[in-house]
């Protein structure tokens, strides 16, 4: 079926806002000057949206905007105005009260949270995926698929420059952001792990990409093989960003590959009748082990480098875990407000653990949800993972999913799986660009849409 003009600037706008929230999100901190630009942005792509939204768009993706929704309700209800009486009973806040007290300041009307600016900060934040969701689900489904090679070349794009960063000057200008990691391989980000875990989620898109070859054996062959060869550069990207999570959740990218892949591409050119495994997944392998030896021994594989020999930085991240879970317990079940971590934890930080590094956050957003959100936040995670779950559970099924629609679906699911472990250790969905990512892999899912098995494929 023929797009209307109308339905293809809905796509060229959100394929332009992907490539503008890259250039502009790639810092997860509230005051990274860029958000002044890209906020505006997204408002105005979320009015676009909102003029040509249906019932039947919302319907049909009705969880993901129930969702949505909840989480913006628990963030407004973290900034209504309570009495003294009722906000001093609340956990936590005794030493607030005292000071109060002290100061003769009287019964005070306060919100929930205990940084009202930093969850003010949290919900405008909501602004730039939102904008991805509304868009995105007013696209044709052959819309939403062709929106995996806009994404592959910017993660192609922002590897390359990760690599340029790396041979160049560790104070140089091809940083994007002023609090950033020198010297290491961030792309357009401003954090090593988020460029690594960005980068991981390209084997799982180049598998659908290598799929997509078209009708003839030999253009199947042609795209096959130059998926392989991003995805064998992106091995070296990988191992020079210095990030030990990326390299962990870049494993599951790569085991993706065998679950997505489908050889001979849509037309089945390739496949062979007396057995469904594929030879090339051996020379895949073959080449993937070639290019991590080459690199470590030339010794730029700083991710190995520091897995083996461990960073001080890291080992005090894991030594704070327990101390930001007792935090936790400290102000449940309503939390002590979302974007407070950093003042909670330093009204509560141990002695020992005293040092020169700020923590930002609990490089563990899964124990941040916890101490800032509390129950509320704990049991939207919690449906989230379940949605996820039951979604792998039909996709991943023999026959339940068909043609191309097959892979992308597992690959999204595959790109879920990495945000999620990547979460485990650090914080790569408070990033504006790779929220959106999130956003886009959940619409090649369809985890959040009303699922329909035996898809076939293309289907709006």
């Amino acid at each position: 079926m023929a797009m209307t003009w109308r339905e293809d600037l809905r796509f060229y706008v959100l394929a332009g806002f992907l490539a503008i929230t890259f250039l502009l999100g790639g810092g997860a901190r509230a005051d990274v000057q860029s958000l002044f630009f890209l906020r505006p942005a997204a408002a105005l792509v979320v009015g676009y949206a909102c003029l040509s939204l249906t019932r039947e768009h919302v319907r049909q993706y009705r969880f993901a905007f129930v969702m949505l929704g909840s989480l913006a309700a628990l963030l407004l209800v973290q900034l209504v105005p309570l009495p003294g009486s009722v906000w001093g009973a609340l956990p936590g806040r005794d030493i607030v009260s005292r000071v109060d007290d002290v100061a003769g300041l009287g019964s005070v009307w306060r919100p929930l949270s205990l940084v009202p600016g930093a969850t003010i900060n949290a919900l405008f934040s909501l602004l730039v995926p939102a904008a991805v969701l509304l868009l995105g689900v007013q696209l044709k489904r052959e819309q939403q698929y062709r929106l995996l090679p806009v994404v592959l070349g910017i993660l192609l794009m922002s590897g390359l420059w990760g690599l340029l960063q790396v041979i160049g000057d560790p104070n140089g200008p091809l940083y994007l952001y002023r609090v950033t990691n020198n010297g290491s391989s961030v792309g357009l980000f401003s954090n090593r792990n988020h460029q690594a875990i960005a980068l991981a989620t390209l084997f799982p898109i180049l598998s659908v990409f290598a799929s997509s070859g078209g009708s003839s054996q030999e253009r199947a062959g042609f795209w096959f093989w130059l998926s392989l060869a991003f995805g064998a550069a992106t091995i070296p990207l990988v191992l020079v960003t210095g990030s030990r999570s990326g390299l962990l959740v870049s494993l599951v990218g790569l085991s993706s590959v065998a679950l997505i892949f489908r050889p001979g591409g849509e037309s089945g050119h390739g496949k062979r009748k007396t057995s469904s495994f594929d030879p090339r997944f051996l020379m895949i392998a073959f080449v993937i082990l070639c290019l991590g030896a080459i690199t470590i021994i030339m010794s730029r594989a700083e991710a190995f480098k520091r897995l083996a020999t461990g960073d001080q930085l890291d080992d005090l991240r894991f030594q704070v875990w327990g101390p930001i879970a007792d935090i936790g317990w400290k102000y449940f079940p309503f939390g002590s407000g979302a974007g407070s971590f950093p003042e909670v934890y330093q009204l509560d930080e141990l002695t020992r653990l005293l040092g020169p590094n700020f923590l930002n956050h609990a490089h563990n957003d899964y124990l941040e949800v916890f101490v800032t959100a509390g129950l509320p936040g704990l049991l939207l995670v919690l449906v989230a993972l379940f949605a996820w779950a039951r979604a792998a559970i039909t996709a991943f099924s023999r026959g339940t999913i068909a043609g191309r629609e097959r892979s992308y679906v597992r690959a999204g699911l595959t790109i879920i799986a990495i945000f999620a472990l990547g979460s485990l250790g650090d914080y790569p969905l408070r990033t504006p660009s790779l929220a959106c990512l999130f956003v886009v892999a959940l619409l090649w899912s369809r985890v959040w849409a009303e699922y329909t098995p035996k898809i076939s494929g293309g289907q709006g």
